[in-house]
């Protein structure tokens, strides 16, 4: 057992972290985004609020909804880009399920 119990803690510690990518999107044009998101499956997008001075936003946006938990699916959203003010890309929500959501796309 204790071979067992220190062999999956050696496997740990072995293995590479799977760290999600940051990237600022105010300077990137929307196909860029847009590949960055399908080639990786998932990304954290920041971009500056038009609102609040000062104040950076971000999402974690996905390539469909298999990047997303059980129980959630990828909606439809955007971020702005330098080319454009609204880029579609997704991102993962719950699934109301008295809701048509899941079966929306662009």
């Amino acid at each position: 057992m204790r071979v067992i119990l220190l062999a999956g803690v050696l496997t740990m510690m072995v293995l590479p972290a799977q760290a999600i990518n940051r990237y600022n999107v105010n300077k990137m044009q929307c196909r860029d985004v847009q590949a960055i998101v399908q080639q990786q499956g998932a990304a954290i997008l920041r971009y500056p609020s038009k609102r609040v001075q000062g104040m950076t936003l971000y999402d974690r946006y996905v390539a469909n909804s298999g990047w997303c938990e059980p129980g959630e699916w990828a909606k439809p959203g955007w971020v702005p880009t330098a080319d454009r003010a609204k880029c579609p890309v997704r991102h993962c929500e719950d699934i109301d399920y008295w809701d048509d959501g899941p079966f929306r796309r662009f």
